[in-house]
C-alpha cells in the first residue's frame, strides 16, 4: 500500500484483550475499531490507524494451552475470545441468581 503508519508515543491507561483470529493473535481498538496483530511476547498494543496511545493487553494465563487447543481446526477455523472480553459475540451469559424475595422453585 505504500502508506507509512506511525505508532503513538503516549501511553494511555487502558487495556484491550487479545484473541485468535484466524490463526493469528490480534487486538481491536476499542476508539476507532480498527485491529493489528500482537504478540504474546510484547504484550502491548498501539493502534496505528487513530493513533490511540500504547494500552496493556490481557492474554489468556496460559497462551500455549489455547493455541493447542485449536491445532486440530484448519488455520482459518482457529478463533479463539477471552472469557471476560466483554465483546466477545457469543460470551455466555452468567447463570441467573434467584431472588431469595420470590422463593426458590416449588
Amino acid at each position: 500500500m505504500g502508506r507509512r503508519v506511525f505508532p503513538p508515543e503516549e501511553t494511555v491507561d487502558e487495556s484491550y484483550y487479545a484473541r485468535i483470529n484466524q490463526n493469528r493473535w490480534i487486538a481491536d481498538c476499542t476508539s476507532c475499531g480498527s485491529a493489528a496483530a500482537v504478540s504474546p511476547a510484547d504484550p502491548r498494543y498501539a493502534c496505528t490507524e487513530c493513533s490511540w496511545g500504547w494500552c496493556a493487553l490481557i492474554f489468556p494465563d496460559d497462551v500455549a494451552a489455547v493455541e493447542e487447543s485449536l491445532m486440530g481446526l484448519k488455520p482459518g477455523m482457529r478463533n479463539w475470545w477471552h472469557p471476560n472480553d466483554p465483546s466477545w459475540p457469543f460470551r455466555p451469559e452468567p447463570p441467573a441468581t434467584p431472588d431469595p424475595m420470590q422463593g426458590g422453585p416449588k
